[in-house]
């Protein structure tokens, strides 16, 4: 169940969806957490900013939704950072207690996830192949040896996913500091953004409200 509500929380505008723990969960709720630092918006954003942030929300995007189907993480440090003032949202706290990880911020959160979705992706399609091999329909003894902490089955890995066209709402920037909030067919999220020597990176992400 935690997969589904994080999943929401980083690609809930994906359009395929093909088993509910995919990119999309009507289970998922608005995300709570510590509040975020207040940021000061400047008077004239840059619109280098303003175009450079929005270059990211839709890398986010491409890059996360491949990963979702190759668990190929290298470029996850080109998206994230970990930003000790940025707290997990309480669903993102739940989750990487429930497994076990040692977070230090956003980008070690994603990492955890993928890979822990990497881990119980694998653990299915072994499960898969060894009933096919023994020409037998699944049971539940057989879930419930491949199920992960929350005792949930894991997830599949999934082709390649297509993203909805975004609506950016406002840009708030402040320095080095940003928060952008954008919107979809399926929900309105807000990112939290850090500006370092060679672009911005995301240090952390809630759910606002979903559209049902």
């Amino acid at each position: 169940m935690q997969l589904l509500k994080r999943v929401a929380g980083i690609a809930i505008v994906l359009v395929v969806v093909t088993v509910a723990l995919v990119l999309v969960s009507a289970s998922s709720p608005a995300s709570t957490s510590t509040p975020w630092p207040t940021l000061k918006a400047s008077a004239t954003p840059d619109p280098a900013d303003i175009a450079a942030i929005k270059t990211l929300v839709d890398n986010y995007f491409d890059i996360t939704g491949e990963a979702a189907g190759t668990f190929d993480l290298s470029q996850f440090p080109t998206l994230f950072i970990d930003d000790p003032a940025i707290a997990l949202d309480n669903n993102q706290t739940t989750f990487v207690t429930g497994i076990g990880a040692r977070v230090t911020g956003f980008l070690s959160y994603e990492l955890a996830f993928f890979t822990d979705w990497k881990q119980g992706a694998e653990k299915l399609e072994k499960l898969q192949a060894q009933l096919k091999a023994e020409k037998r329909a699944i049971t539940a003894d057989d879930i419930k040896s491949i199920s992960g902490p929350f005792g949930s089955p894991p997830s599949r890995r999934q082709e390649p996913m297509h993203k909805t066209r975004l609506v950016f709402n406002s840009f708030t920037i402040d320095g080095s500091r940003a928060i952008v909030e954008y919107d979809s067919p399926s929900i309105l999220q807000k990112m939290f953004l850090i500006k370092v020597k060679d672009g911005w990176r995301i240090a952390g992400l809630q759910n606002l409200q979903e559209h049902v």
